[in-house]
């Protein structure tokens, strides 16, 4: 309790006593006080179920707060920066120049993902292929003689597929796809194993 807790009922007892016209003015102060805490309260109580009724009329109205869905990832049916990253121009590497006149070869071609082999691409790539291109891919291991070559092509996104062996292992090959795009090749040979991507322009 404060001092003003304390104080109050003392002045409001001297008010009453000091008041010619209501000796009891300390009770009646006290009654009207009483009745309007009980108003305020009533007051307080109705405009909270006012509140409460109007919260839940909004509630029904919006319903469940929606849950956001996920966008789903769109397919692709090849991967050109596979390729465009792949392609190279620079210098062939040392073991993939026999037969080339020129010490340093400059010629378009790709290495494989563990630089096991490369392919040499004679021309440009089409698909599906034209008479006058053909396709030509000379593969080069960088370990030859080792058995055939098994060329898996696939065309990542589809179920598009092409199989391919090169007898004698890595050496020239015509390779046709039936679509065009960035193709992928699984390549076997001996022990060693080795992908690469090529891309197929259309024709």
């Amino acid at each position: 309790m404060t001092d003003v807790d304390e104080l109050l009922p003392e002045v409001l007892g001297d008010l009453g006593r000091q008041a010619p016209h209501d000796p009891d003015l300390a009770g009646t102060i006290r009654g009207r006080a009483r009745r309007q805490t009980r108003r305020v309260a009533a007051v307080a109580a109705s405009v909270a179920g006012v509140l409460v009724v109007a919260g839940l009329s909004v509630a029904l109205t919006r319903g469940p707060a929606a849950v956001p869905t996920a966008t789903p990832t769109p397919t692709t049916t090849a991967d050109p920066a596979a390729c465009t990253r792949s392609l190279s121009t620079d210098v062939l590497p040392t073991w993939a120049r026999t037969g080339f006149s020129d010490p340093e070869p400059r010629v378009p071609h790709v290495l494989g993902a563990r630089g096991d082999i490369t392919a040499i691409l004679f021309g440009p790539m089409t698909a599906p292929a034209t008479p006058d291109a053909g396709n030509k891919i000379l593969w080069v291991g960088r370990v030859a003689g080792v058995g055939d070559l098994v060329v898996d092509g696939s065309l990542p996104g589809t179920d598009r597929r092409v199989h391919q062996v090169v007898s004698g292992g890595p050496g020239p090959s015509g390779v046709n796809v039936p679509v065009p795009g960035c193709w992928r090749f699984d390549l076997r040979w001996g022990p060693y194993q080795d992908v690469l991507y090529v891309a197929y322009a259309a024709s």
